[in-house]
């Protein structure tokens, strides 16, 4: 009510203003004398609108797509959104967050428009997905750079308890013209005065792993791909629509697929097949669990829970996972693909 007398009361103002400062006109003459002489500014164009930058972050996806429900934009789409920023004149560098399935055209794509890419990677605390982004990146960089060499160093014997984490350093030829040295603590290696030895990477024989990665990985996965819920909007969670496209984009196939060629998966297989059969099938059916609890089970809309929609998902990815490596445990002529 008091909004409403306000406005009232801004009207009658507005309106005697007019009347005394144009008594011989019509109100509508009133009004637009009154109002003569102020600036409206105008909506610019698209290739007005932004100013120039020294690089723009580059996200291509449109209604309906997000990496949290598999679904990512065609080339042709990534195409049309890269001459828009080309067109726009907002900058001529764009940097990306990962290389994850089409986003893996966005360098060659906006090398062709004239458009600087840095690629990247998404990183989480959850190992797979971490591995898969990071894979990702080096085979774009791979293609990118056809001289590109991976560098690794062999680890073996070395106690590392004391090691925390990784990190990892991006240089490049331009900013760096005459090479790098990296230092950690006490550790320095110069880059253009590597050991032949550290160039060579060969694939370790994979042995009998532990099969506690395989409840780690469905876990992650889970994460991975199925958005946390803590709302009832179809923004703030996972819905039945985004079930929907979960299923057609076949997500659980795509990952599992995906997960079968990880060394330490295949591993844990061989540690399975030692087994006897049926405990194999009781040890891997435990792990058939979603990640959570539905709302109506925790009793609360909170993000400690899901959706129905979101748990089938979960269930979805837990079933396909264990199924693709009972598959493997019982049949003879499996064999992981870097065994010896």
């Amino acid at each position: 009510m008091k909004q409403q007398s306000v406005c009232r009361f801004l009207l009658v103002c507005l309106a005697l203003l007019c009347v005394v400062s144009c008594p011989n006109k019509t109100f509508a003459q009133a009004i637009s004398n009154v109002f003569q002489g102020v600036s409206v500014a105008k909506t610019p164009t698209k290739h007005e609108r932004l100013p120039t930058l020294s690089g723009v972050c580059f996200s291509p996806y449109r209604k309906n797509q997000s990496p949290d429900n598999g679904v990512f934009p065609t080339e042709e789409e990534i195409r049309q959104e890269l001459e828009f920023v080309k067109e726009s004149k907002i900058s001529n560098r764009i940097r990306i967050y990962s290389c994850m399935k089409t986003l893996a055209s966005v360098p060659t794509l906006s090398q062709k428009l004239g458009i600087e890419c840095w690629p990247g990677a998404w990183l989480s605390r959850y190992h797979g997905p971490t591995e898969r982004e990071v894979e990702a990146l080096i085979e774009v960089g791979k293609k990118k750079l056809p001289n590109w060499v991976q560098y690794s160093i062999n680890l073996d014997g070395v106690d590392t308890s004391s090691l925390l984490g990784g990190f990892c350093i991006s240089v490049n030829n331009t900013e760096n013209p005459n090479g790098c040295t990296f230092y950690l603590d006490d550790i320095v290696i110069i880059a253009d005065e590597i050991p032949a030895a550290i160039m060579s990477a060969k694939l370790p024989v994979i042995e009998a792993g532990d099969i506690w990665i395989i409840p780690t990985e469905i876990a992650a996965e889970q994460k991975s791909h199925i958005r946390e819920s803590h709302g009832t909007y179809a923004y703030e969670c996972f819905t039945d629509a985004d079930y929907t496209n979960f299923q057609q984009n076949k997500v659980a196939d795509e990952l599992t697929s995906e997960l079968m060629a990880k060394t330490n998966i295949q591993a844990a297989i061989l540690t399975l097949r030692k087994m006897p059969s049926d405990e194999i099938d009781k040890t891997l059916d435990q792990w058939r669990q979603p990640l959570h609890k539905t709302w109506r089970e925790l009793g609360k809309i909170s993000a400690e829970g899901q959706t129905e929609a979101g748990q089938s998902a979960e269930i979805v990815i837990a079933n396909t996972i264990i199924n693709a490596i009972q598959k493997r445990c019982h049949d003879p002529n499996w064999h992981p693909a870097t065994a010896e």
